[in-house]
């Protein structure tokens, strides 16, 4: 017999015990795009616009389901990033590691009647914004993500990491008449938990709380969540950042026709917070709380197999620093070739005030073209292409 097909043989008989017993699925998606990157109102030397080939956030799961009787099931999912356009660990960045089960990746028990209960990593707060999702070819760079998710701007400041917290405890309730509900709870969301550390007797305080209450029904989409975070110890160090509380709330209706129109509102503060200058507000502060608000309008119109995007958001000052604000819209298409490909294109333009230090969300990285200081703006123009399988 071929060795091949022996392999494959032997490797089935012994594949089918565990197929027999629970439902694995594979799924996820490739998506890629050309983007001209551009950092403007700037006194620095030599900024000039760059065009790149960048991933987004392309990833693959399994996702597996047991019925164990009486209503009940075992469930379980593990998803991996990677990035499509570089080799793993290249250019490797917390958002997208080149590491198995990076990704959301849990398991747990859940019953028809109560709901379900899962352990593991999970994105939390951030992702309640459905409003204005990753669209499937122009994969724009995210409103909530560059304005709603970070606090003064700076990657040191993001609101529930933009990412995956991990330790986490998730409670998911069933969905009554379109109501249903979650509430989480973290060990530590940004690590290992409880490490000994001699100069600092509040090494084992950290965690983290979510709560999040959504009715979704028809046309109709409204959604509140709380998100309060206590880091390892207490206080941020050198930009690091330091305690969370974090209130976010939004609704979007979608009309017959295609048009579908959201508000979204975020007001987000970090405690005692110490940074370096430039970090936030475009000066150093120490010992203080930083509060800001902000909120988003999006907008789409789908007709066919196309759909055009219009987003707004702003954020308000920094609470004690002047002009630190910022403005972001973005204008995307999006035409589906098929239920799983589509291309599309979009444009984007974020402006700061003097003291603003808002950008892209995947600035700086492999993912995004160079960072943005205080006061400077960006835009990006793109042309992608995503197929989900």
């Amino acid at each position: 017999m071929n060795k091949k097909i022996w392999v494959l043989t032997v490797g089935s008989v012994f594949a089918l015990p565990v197929l027999a017993q629970s439902n694995v699925a594979i799924s996820g998606k490739i998506s890629m795009s050309y983007k001209n990157h551009k950092v403007g109102n700037t006194i620095r030397a030599n900024m000039a616009a760059e065009n790149r080939l960048d991933d987004n956030s392309s990833r693959f799961r399994l996702v597996g389901k047991e019925d164990l009787g009486g209503g009940t099931y075992a469930y379980f999912q593990i998803e991996n990033r990677f990035q499509a356009d570089a080799r793993p660990k290249r250019d490797a960045v917390p958002e997208v590691a080149a590491l198995l089960a990076d990704g959301e990746s849990y398991v747990g028990i859940g019953g028809k009647s109560w709901g379900q209960i899962g352990f593991g990593k999970y994105e939390l707060h951030f992702n309640e914004v459905r409003g204005e999702k990753y669209l499937a070819g122009s994969n724009q760079e995210a409103v909530f993500k560059n304005i709603l998710a970070v606090v003064g701007g700076g990657k040191n400041n993001k609101i529930a990491f933009v990412s995956r917290a991990q330790n986490v405890i998730k409670y998911d309730t069933q969905k009554w008449n379109g109501f249903s509900g979650k509430l989480a709870y973290s060990f530590n969301p940004a690590g290992n938990e409880g490490l000994y550390a001699a100069g600092n007797p509040s090494y084992n305080k950290g965690s983290a709380w979510n709560v999040a209450a959504r009715y979704a029904n028809g046309p109709v989409d409204v959604y509140a969540s709380y998100w309060t975070y206590d880091i390892e110890g207490r206080g941020g160090v050198g930009g690091v950042a330091a305690d969370q509380v974090s209130y976010k709330l939004g609704a979007d209706y979608r009309f017959p026709m295609g048009l579908s129109i959201g508000l979204h509102y975020d007001r987000s503060k970090i405690k005692n917070i110490v940074t370096a200058a430039g970090a936030i507000g475009g000066a150093a502060v120490g010992n203080r709380d930083a509060t800001r608000s902000a909120w988003m309008i999006p907008v789409s119109y789908k007709f066919g197999s196309h759909v055009v995007h219009l987003t707004y958001g702003k954020a308000g000052n920094t609470n004690g620093i002047i002009d630190s604000g910022a403005r972001n819209w973005v204008l995307g298409y999006d035409y589906a070739l098929s239920k799983r490909t589509a291309v599309g294109a979009y444009y984007s333009h974020l402006k700061n005030k003097t003291n603003g230090f808002y950008q892209f969300a995947d600035s700086g990285s492999f993912q995004g073209g160079s960072a943005s200081g205080a006061g400077e703006s960006q835009r990006q123009f793109s042309l992608g292409v995503s197929h989900s399988f």
